[in-house]
């Protein structure tokens, strides 16, 4: 078992895209408030859970909003 906890306030990604231009085509995106907290969570994960996993894996998630 594999267990973790990353601290922050996480930021939902779907409801708060914002419209950008890319190579003059528009394009929605992550919040800035999203991908900050995509980058920090992603940094909070130890080593011991950096790896592949194969077959059936069940995922539990408790997230606590303010």
């Amino acid at each position: 078992m594999i267990t973790f906890t990353i601290l922050g306030e996480p930021a939902s990604k779907s409801n708060q895209r914002q419209l950008v231009t890319i190579k003059d085509r528009p394009a929605f995106i992550k919040s800035k408030k999203a991908r900050i907290y995509e980058r920090d969570a992603r940094r909070q994960i130890p080593a011991s859970a950096r790896q592949r996993l194969e077959g059936p894996v069940a995922v539990t998630l408790r997230i606590f909003y303010s």
